[in-house]
């Protein structure tokens, strides 16, 4: 239950560190680091394929290290600087 509680705190934080970032790809590196830990957290739970325990660790470092790179290098004083445009659709 613990690992579906940070999934949802963690979409929230992504959500609004997409809104203030000064970077064009941080929200896409954010995004797609959070889907990737989801995708581990779910295969965890309903076993779809045998994968090595640690494997689980490396989107959650890689999502807490762009959280950390995003916060001290990429935000904006002003509103100029924010990343306004929407992300690409697929």
């Amino acid at each position: 239950m613990i690992d579906y509680l940070f999934l949802g705190i963690s979409i929230i934080a992504i959500y609004y560190s997409a809104k203030s970032t000064s970077i064009k790809w941080m929200p896409i590196a954010l995004y797609a680091s959070w889907l990737l830990l989801a995708i581990c957290i779910l295969n965890e739970r309903f076993g779809l394929f045998h994968v090595n325990q640690f494997v689980n660790y490396v989107p959650a470092i890689g999502l807490v290290g762009l959280h950390l790179y995003n916060r001290k290098y990429c935000q904006c004083d002003d509103d100029k600087c924010l990343n306004t445009e929407p992300l690409p659709q697929s």
